[in-house]
């Protein structure tokens, strides 16, 4: 297959680059390189907020009914695995960063906007092939047209009109480069070019855009262009909320891969299911939180989406009437676009769909065989589900017995047979009015929940930060002292051994001067590993500074603790560290001490093991001595 760049060698080179942010491109190269530890990579992340968000409401989106949603962004990480991460980073990066431009006329928000549903109807359709990881599948969709940023930018005051003329991807096609001698497939394949991507999605996308412009006879590409043009189709009808059948059918299509109707069916559901999770996601009431609390993100207004809980939002409304006229008169009178009426004959089937329906009103005639309107208010009542329902009692007889009756059952209002329309709407308004500002209320105890919830995972994540050495993720010195506090008072309470190593990595300048200081953080962290597999599950090992450690010997005798500093200067000495082919040689000194029931506090002990490394550096180096105290 000819290569992108020979096919397109005649690209210009004066397009306006599209770039992600210096944040997300240096997560994406360092994880890349290899040459980076977890904490790195969410700190990194952190420092690009919209992009950690966008990756969080992405893998909560797409979790599936069988996963835990990620909460935060180290479980989002541990989710969507780091190669699809790398992917999304970048793209959601891009997003981030060019949301505007210079082009004012451009439609931007509705660019994103129709690039994401195209994202995901991809990311759903990607799962028909075997090859490709569906994550990867939606940035190819989020990203397909990106050069008509690039081009925007380039041709301020001509392309926008261009684009808004047209929704056909050809005809836009066949303008860009009768106007401009290029289009926006080519800036996007230039664009490519100076992208953080993966090598294999970078790839990918590069032969995509250049097999979409012009068709490789050999191309290998061909069932996935299929798929993303019928991503295409399907981004329209999302993005117009058509009926479920019209996205179906949309599908029909790829039945010639041979799928049925019901697979067409249940693809189109879970493509709009992931789009309209991620619009009530991106509108949902937000605030900045530290990366690996609970996602959240900036205040940010509806672009014409619903809230999940605005004024808008559909009620539902129950009738209950054994009087076929009166239920008809009702449903009729009540039903509007913000309201679904359901109706029942009798009390028993009212009580069935209030519990299955949970309606915000319902409207219950009194009198009625069975299962009257004063003890359905009351069943209504005792059931969480339907506590808060606004109930309006139907009578035919209006006296101060049955309405103090009504009142003593709960009911929140009264109307008298035969109501008048206009009365019995005014009514409802005012039932309307406090169900939803019941929702508001029960809506912010749960936003103030989800915060309070935040703050807590937000405190715990500072404690563990402040107490783990952020290169090793050992326990640093200030975690280390703390549990020495405690195993000491343990020791002197019960009169039981203690002991601890106190390590020093031999002539480590001389490695970070010959080979550099990345290496050298390499070997501390892969040490530390050594260290950790080495020694007791009691034991901890802790980082204490620079390249020194310390090994906390709970309930270990002396000699307990020589053979474990033993054992652990065998394993460094063992382990092979290579860098450009090149053996690294690395030993470890260790001294030995133990806690001794006249010693004034642990510091004593920490003191008489360094006399101990000390001496096991006279000695030569790569060996163990043991001090016991003065």
């Amino acid at each position: 297959m000819s290569t992108p760049e020979s096919r397109f060698a005649t690209l210009s080179e004066a397009l306006p680059d599209v770039l992600p942010s210096a944040a997300a491109a240096s997560f994406v190269q360092r994880a890349g390189e290899g040459l980076f530890s977890w904490s790195e990579l969410l700190a990194l992340l952190e420092d690009d907020r919209p992009v950690a968000n966008s990756l969080i409401r992405f893998a909560a989106v797409t979790s599936t009914a069988t996963e835990p949603v990620p909460e935060t962004l180290s479980q989002t990480l541990l989710a969507l695995g780091l190669k699809s991460t790398l992917a999304l980073a970048a793209a959601f990066s891009i997003q981030a960063a060019n949301g505007s431009g210079p082009c004012h006329q451009f439609a931007y928000q509705r660019f994103w906007d129709v690039s994401l549903a195209r994202g995901f109807a991809a990311r759903t359709l990607g799962r028909l092939c075997s090859h490709a990881d569906p994550d990867e599948f939606f940035v190819y969709g989020l990203l397909l047209r990106v050069g008509q940023i690039s081009l925007a930018a380039e041709h301020p005051q001509t392309y926008a009109g261009m684009v808004a003329e047209t929704d056909d991807p050809l005809l836009l096609l066949s303008q860009e480069q009768a106007q401009f001698r290029t289009t926006h497939l080519r800036a996007g394949l230039k664009l490519i070019n100076g992208w953080p991507l993966p090598r294999g999605v970078a790839t990918t996308l590069q032969v995509l855009l250049a097999d979409s412009h012009a068709p490789s006879p050999d191309s290998s590409t061909t069932r996935d262009l299929e798929l993303l043009r019928h991503a295409e189709g399907a981004a329209q009808v999302l993005l117009a909320d058509q009926p479920l059948d019209t996205l179906a059918a949309c599908l029909s299509p790829l039945m010639n891969l041979g799928l049925r109707p019901s697979d067409c069916l249940l693809l189109a559901t879970e493509m709009r299911n992931h789009w309209k999770a991620w619009c009530r996601q991106t509108t949902s009431v937000n605030a900045f939180a530290p990366c690996t609390a609970p996602e959240v993100a900036p205040h940010e207004k509806s672009q014409g989406r619903r809230h999940p809980a605005a004024d808008d939002d559909p009620l539902t409304i129950l009738i209950i009437d054994d009087d076929p006229m009166t239920v008809l008169s009702l449903s009729h009178l009540l039903h509007t676009p913000t309201k679904v009426v359901i109706n029942a004959a009798d009390g028993s089937q009212g009580l069935a769909l209030a519990e299955r329906h949970q309606p915000q009103i319902v409207i219950t005639d009194w009198r009625m065989p069975g299962l009257n309107g004063i003890e359905l208010c009351r069943l209504l009542r005792s059931d969480e589900r339907t506590r808060h329902t606004y109930i309006i009692m139907l009578t035919g007889c209006e006296s101060d017995d049955e309405l103090l009756q009504a009142f003593a059952a709960w009911a929140d209002d009264y109307i008298v047979k035969p109501f008048k329309p206009k009365v019995l709407e005014a009514r409802i308004r005012s039932g309307e009015r406090l169900v939803r500002s019941h929702r508001t209320i029960i809506r912010d105890r749960e936003i103030i929940h989800h915060y309070a919830e935040q703050l807590a995972q937000a405190n715990r994540t500072l404690q563990e930060l402040a107490l783990t050495d952020v290169l090793t993720g050992l326990p640093n010195r200030r975690n280390a002292l703390e549990r020495l506090k405690e195993v000491t008072a343990e020791a002197r309470r019960h009169q039981g051994p203690l002991c601890c190593i106190m390590i020093d990595i031999d002539h480590f300048k001389k490695v970070n001067d010959d080979w550099g200081h990345d290496v050298g953080d390499r070997v501390l962290r892969e040490l530390a590993e050594v260290f950790i597999s080495s020694a007791r599950r009691y034991d901890m090992v802790s980082r204490i500074g620079g390249e020194e450690f310390l090994v906390i010997c709970p309930h270990s005798t002396v000699v307990e603790t020589q053979h474990l500093a033993e054992r652990l200067r065998q394993a460094v000495a063992d382990y092979p560290i290579v860098h450009d082919r090149q053996a690294i040689g690395v030993t470890i000194s260790c001294g030995v001490a133990a806690w001794r029931q006249n010693m004034h506090d642990f510091e004593e002990m920490t003191k008489t093991a360094d006399r101990a490394l000390y001496r096991a550096k006279q000695r030569g180096r790569n060996c163990v001595v043991v001090e016991e105290g003065r």
